[in-house]
């Protein structure tokens, strides 16, 4: 927050929830749960810069998780 200021800290926050909770609503309808996440947002000169990675890794909800190499 001290790097961007405690507004744009508040709207990536806000962001980052909103694609989260798109991301597990699409996901459940899949039986897909999201194991892990980040939103890597950025700014270029101040306009908002979407999320270069966003929920890219998912597994089965039920069942053993699956192994190897992430695409």
């Amino acid at each position: 927050m001290n790097l961007v200021g405690p507004q744009v800290a508040e709207a990536a926050r806000e962001a980052s929830i909103a694609c989260y909770l798109r991301g597990a609503e699409w996901a459940a309808q899949r039986g897909i749960v999201i194991a892990d996440t980040n939103f890597e947002f950025g700014m270029v000169n101040g306009p908002w810069c979407w999320p270069t990675r966003c929920l890219p890794r998912t597994r089965p909800a039920s069942g053993p998780p699956r192994c190897g190499p992430r695409g």
